[in-house]
C-alpha cells in the first residue's frame, strides 16, 4: 500500500459520518460482514452460499460455491464486493478456517483491508450477517414452495427481496424492490420497482 493510499484511508477514519440519524464510522461500501450458509446440493455441486452484508445500510450480495475455502471466499469478495462496490476498508467474519488463514491474511493486506474476526458465540458481533442469513433462507424456502427446491435459480431474486433493501436510500435508488408476502401463500411474491 502506498503512502498516499494510507493517508486517504487514515483521513476517512478520522471523520465520522452522520447518516440516518446516527454517527457512522464508515461510508457505504467500506465495511462488510461475511459468512457462509449451507443449503441442499445442486446439480452443479454447489451447496454453500457466501453471504456478504454491507454494514451501513444492509446491502446484500451472495455467491454460491461448492466448498467453503479461502480461494472461494476471495473469488466471491472480488466478484461481488470489490468489482461492484469498490475495495472495502474492513471485513468482519467468524473464525472459520475458510476465513482465518494465510491466503486470506495476505490478500487482505495486499488490498489494504482490515480483517476483523468476531468473538465466537457472541451474536451482537455478527448480528447483521446472521439476521440476513436467516431471512435469505426463509425467502428461498418460500420461493421453493416450502422447500429449498431450485434454490440456485431463486438466489438472485431472493437476494434482492431482503427487507433491509426496502425503502432505503443507496447508490441504486430508493426502494429498488418492495416485496409483498401474503401470509396465506408465502410462495407468492410481487415485485414493484420504484423509480424515485
Amino acid at each position: 500500500m502506498n503512502v498516499r493510499h494510507a493517508a486517504v484511508k487514515q483521513a476517512k477514519r478520522l471523520k465520522p459520518l452522520w447518516y440516518g440519524g446516527r454517527w457512522l464510522k464508515y461510508k457505504y461500501g467500506e465495511a462488510w460482514q461475511i459468512d457462509y450458509i449451507t443449503l441442499p446440493q445442486t446439480c452443479q455441486g454447489k451447496h454453500l452460499v457466501l453471504t456478504m452484508v454491507e454494514e451501513t445500510n444492509g446491502w446484500l450480495e451472495t455467491y454460491p460455491v461448492p466448498h467453503a475455502t479461502a480461494r472461494n471466499t476471495i473469488l466471491g469478495l472480488e466478484k461481488q464486493v470489490l468489482w461492484q462496490h469498490g475495495t472495502p476498508e474492513r471485513i468482519e467474519s467468524d473464525n472459520g478456517t475458510h476465513f482465518q488463514n494465510n491466503l486470506i491474511d495476505t490478500w487482505a493486506k495486499e488490498h489494504g483491508i482490515e480483517w476483523v474476526y468476531h468473538i465466537p458465540y457472541h451474536a451482537p458481533a455478527s448480528g447483521k450477517v446472521e439476521r440476513y442469513n436467516g431471512l435469505l433462507k426463509t425467502t428461498l424456502t418460500a420461493m421453493g414452495g416450502g422447500t429449498f427446491k431450485h434454490w440456485d435459480t431463486h438466489l438472485a431474486k431472493a437476494t434482492w427481496h431482503q427487507p433491509g433493501l426496502q425503502g432505503q436510500k443507496h447508490q441504486y435508488g430508493n426502494g429498488v424492490l418492495n416485496v409483498l408476502m401474503s401470509s396465506a401463500n408465502t410462495s407468492s411474491f410481487t415485485s414493484i420497482p420504484s423509480y424515485d
